[in-house]
């Protein structure tokens, strides 16, 4: 986990109050059926969201991707690699949290490109929260000693 992603995970927990699990491992296996762990030879399909926040008061899962990248052509795959792998892994997350009612994504990238992902994700038919790491550091700052 890059420093960035830690500062999404400090502000997802003391702001949202949320529990997250880092790396989460959203792994099917040979038929097909979603697998806690990796099986040598058994695994047909993985994929590694940056996070999985869950808000259990509210029964709402947030799949989370983080990308401290600049530059529009990392967001526009970070958004094609959440529209691709969209169904799968919120099968994945329905399975992995079955109290949870909803299932969002949410996004933190660089202020310059919240637009640029806003756009292709609702090109693609995804409505997501996108927050910019620049109001995560900001927010942050103002709330240490």
């Amino acid at each position: 986990m890059d420093l960035y992603e830690h500062l999404v995970e400090e502000y997802l927990t003391v702001f949202d109050h949320l529990a997250v699990v880092p790396q989460f491992p959203v792994l099917f296996g040979e038929d097909w059926r979603p697998r806690f762990h990796e099986t040598p030879g058994g695994l047909t399909w993985a994929a590694y969201p940056d996070f999985l926040a869950i808000d259990a008061r509210n029964r709402l899962a947030q799949i989370v991707e983080v990308t401290k990248s600049p530059g529009p052509n990392q967001v526009r795959n970070l958004a094609g690699r959440a529209l691709a792998d969209r169904a799968r892994v919120e099968e994945y997350v329905r399975w992995f949290t079955p109290d949870s009612s909803q299932i969002h994504w949410r996004f933190f990238v660089r202020r310059e490109r919240v637009d640029t992902l806003k756009t292709e994700l609702e090109a693609g038919g995804l409505e997501a929260a996108i927050t910019s790491l620049e109001d995560v550091f900001d927010k942050l700052r103002d709330r240490m000693p």
